[in-house]
């Protein structure tokens, strides 16, 4: 699982900002069905939906960082099981 600051150029590695745009990505999930975020401070309103990527067997998704400061956990739910990934992601 990979969260990334999202830019008009793609992904780029740094920081995450209060207001950016993430971009999460998901791999080794079985199933081309929709997955998700479950509840994270990392973003605005806690989760955020996965979708089947339309170029790789990915879920990805482009939640917002919350206005919060600190690390985070977040888990990443695989739509075929109870199998998922789980991560940190620093916000200053």
């Amino acid at each position: 699982m990979s969260v990334s600051k999202f830019t008009n150029n793609g992904p780029v590695p740094g920081t995450l900002r209060p207001g950016d745009t993430a971009e999460v990505v998901v791999s080794g999930c079985n199933s081309g069905a929709p997955g998700g975020i479950t509840t994270s401070s990392a973003f605005v309103g806690g989760s955020a939906p996965l979708l089947p990527s339309a170029d790789r067997p990915t879920l990805q998704g482009f939640p917002t960082i919350a206005a919060k400061s600190g690390t985070f956990a977040v888990h990443a739910q695989c739509p075929d099981s109870s199998a998922g990934a789980t991560t940190t992601v620093t916000v200053g």
